[in-house]
């Protein structure tokens, strides 16, 4: 999905006052919105402040999930606030 119809879908579905569910990468390449129905197809289950696709947590798989960050590379912060150049 391109970023702009992301966009359009995302406003038709507020405009209809629809819950949705939205992923947007960091480059904007791959972003996903889904009702919560659709979420809930695509394996995709939240609980958001009491906003939820399921109905009890024993319908989830019962596999946890557990996140460990990582660092994959560090940010010189003299280097953050003057940007980036190509070299």
């Amino acid at each position: 999905m391109s970023i702009q119809s992301f966009i359009e879908r995302a406003n038709d579905l507020a405009s209809k006052t629809n819950p949705f569910f939205f992923v947007i990468d960091f480059e904007q390449k791959k972003p996903l919105i889904y009702t919560p129905e659709e979420a809930k197809n695509q394996n995709v289950f939240f609980d958001i402040a009491g906003s939820k696709n399921f109905e009890y947590y024993s319908q989830i798989r019962k596999k946890s999930l557990k996140l460990r960050p990582k660092i994959i590379f560090k940010i010189d912060t003299k280097q953050l606030l003057t940007g980036y150049k190509n070299t």
